[in-house]
């Protein structure tokens, strides 16, 4: 499905990524910058998510509100997000108006206002987002868990950033963060669908082409190498809750490891429906958990790979619990069967199907791997799943699923007898250590593994 990928890296340092896909008259177009919460040190926390909400709020060529204006009245749509490891925007629209989304992201990239009456403004809007992720049942256990599972590097860092952090946060230091990080040399630019390659080269020369860097360039931060887990552990915290709720994490490769594929596997054979191991254990047999879910959460750097359960309002928190940890960490002892191994295939290989299936889906999974340096691996990922072997399957599990990888968080049943927004890290985190955010769940259970903040506006 993406074969005919035509890519160029322009003078200014741009590299652009043209996929041809006649079927339909639409264009999905996108930016991507190598910026995420991942860049962020303490003090500027929540830096690449705000500054993308400034993103909209008026360039030097278009006022705010204007392009929200300008892509509804031309009957497109679109959004942004924020993740650990990269920042995007996108355009949809049709096939005889996509330039304009070219146009709107080469203005931004170099000539975003930064109003300070907007700056305060929006500031607020971030904290009141930040507040009303306090709300969700979930963050508090996940955002436990990620605190203590990376203690050096910033991933223990919440996508929104820390209060504290935003509330400090000044226009001079967002606009340092902007011209250090939104610059052509830092983007990647994807265009797909019903166009000729050849005429979306001429119309990013004209454009993004001719946006220079206002600084030499520089590479992308060294963040610290986060050293090796020593032993499991665990957290139990008091919130606001008539459910208990167990998060649990260990430490897994980054998106780019040879295993990463076999660690998908695992995840849809523990955690993926109804056939699922963890499913037909503590849900069906021993009847301990309302939910569960499973999911390999891969990065640039080192991942996680999740296990969660909501635990059944007449079942015992701690029995849940170890009942979880018997079955995850004795995976090994009910070995992996084909037709186990086949449901995973089938399952991976769907999932593929579906995001190749559309032009935004197809721009996002360019842009994805480009920004993370795999650009290499869009073609040939179903081979690679039917390659897959149920030794694959039990070498990860037997690698990952370690109780000293492990970081587990329970929440029981109770109350939160403080408010924790201000604090720079959930209440019982040792040295302050920050936490893990994110939004986006549509399940009604813990939020995806594409660990993201995308904005929603009228």
């Amino acid at each position: 499905m993406t074969d005919g990928l035509k890519s160029l890296q322009l003078p200014n340092g741009l590299a652009l990524h043209v996929l041809e896909r006649h079927a339909h008259p639409l264009v999905t177009s996108m930016v991507w910058y190598r910026v995420g919460s991942r860049d962020e040190g303490l003090g500027e926390t929540g830096l690449s998510h705000f500054l993308e909400h400034m993103m909209f709020k008026g360039s030097a060529r278009f006022a705010k509100g204007e392009i929200d204006r300008l892509t509804a009245s031309g009957g497109g749509s679109n959004n942004a997000f924020t993740s650990h490891d990269y920042t995007a925007y996108f355009f949809d629209f049709a096939a005889d108006r996509w330039e304009q989304a070219l146009e709107i992201e080469a203005d931004r990239m170099r000539a975003c206002l930064l109003d300070p009456a907007e700056f305060e403004a929006e500031k607020q809007v971030v904290l009141e987002e930040l507040a009303m992720g306090k709300d969700d049942p979930w963050n508090d256990v996940q955002d436990e868990v990620a605190s203590h599972a990376f203690s050096l590097h910033p991933y223990r860092h919440p996508i929104i950033g820390w209060a504290d952090d935003l509330r400090a946060l000044d226009v001079a230091g967002m606009r340092s963060w902007y011209e250090r990080h939104y610059r052509p040399d830092h983007a990647i630019a994807v265009v797909v669908g019903d166009v000729e390659a050849e005429r979306v080269f001429e119309a990013v020369r004209r454009t993004l082409g001719e946006v220079s860097s206002p600084l030499p360039h520089v590479e992308r931060r060294t963040v610290p190498v986060e050293p090796p887990q020593r032993g499991a552990r665990r957290i139990e915290i008091e919130r606001d809750s008539n459910v208990a709720r167990l998060a649990c994490a260990w430490r897994a490769a980054p998106w780019r490891a040879p295993e990463r594929l076999a660690l998908e596997a695992l995840e849809v054979i523990l955690g993926w429906g109804r056939s699922s191991r963890l499913y037909e254990a503590l849900v069906q047999g021993e009847e301990l958990a309302a939910t569960v879910d499973v999911e390999a959460d891969l990065r640039r750097d080192d991942g996680l790979f999740w296990a969660w359960i909501e635990v059944r309002d007449d079942a015992d928190p701690q029995h849940a619990e170890e009942a979880l940890l018997e079955q995850v960490e004795g995976f090994l002892e009910r070995p992996v069967s084909p037709s186990e191994l086949a449901r995973a295939k089938s399952i991976l290989k769907s999932e593929l199907r579906d995001e190749q299936e559309s032009v935004s889906g197809l721009a996002m999974r360019i842009g994805r791997l480009a920004a993370l340096d795999a650009l290499d691996e869009l073609e040939g990922e179903e081979a690679r799943i039917d390659a897959l072997t149920i030794e694959d399957v039990h070498a990860v599990a037997r690698t990952v699923l370690q109780p000293s990888r492990r970081t587990l968080v329970l929440a029981p049943v109770g109350r939160d007898p403080e408010d924790h927004l201000d604090a720079r890290a959930p209440s019982s985190a040792p040295l302050a250590l920050p936490a893990l955010a994110w939004e986006e769940d549509g399940s009604g259970g813990p939020p995806p593994s594409e660990h993201v903040v995308q904005e929603v506006r009228s």
